[in-house]
């Protein structure tokens, strides 16, 4: 899925029905951040990939697959945003969490 964009970003992963708390988002990562588009499209939410400090995933039994980032805030402390990959409407959806969390994990130590 990689390509680029005109500013030389390149895009490498997207991803659907992404929820945090109770907004549904579309997830876009590119080799410089991670975009979050809410379902209506009117806002987006970027974190930039030095901002991460850590990454993890999660799987309870009886819950949707999930990334939890843990992010620097403009304060300088660091909180938590867990992103669950909605099973919903599709099932099944741990190894493209696992995909996602190996991409960021790549690009964080590649920074």
């Amino acid at each position: 899925m990689a390509s680029t964009n005109p500013d030389g970003e390149r895009l490498i992963l997207e991803a659907l029905n992404i929820s945090i708390k109770t907004v549904i988002f579309r997830l876009v990562l590119t080799d410089k951040r991670v975009i979050l588009f809410d379902d209506a499209h009117t806002t987006s939410r970027n974190i930039n990939i030095r901002e991460i400090q850590k990454i993890t995933s999660e799987t309870h039994p009886a819950s949707d697959p999930a990334i939890i980032l843990s992010v620097f805030s403009q304060k300088g402390d660091v909180r938590q945003i867990i992103l669950h990959f909605s099973q919903r409407l599709q099932k099944n959806r741990q190894q493209e969490r696992d995909q996602w969390v190996a991409e960021i994990t790549a690009l964080l130590c590649s920074e």
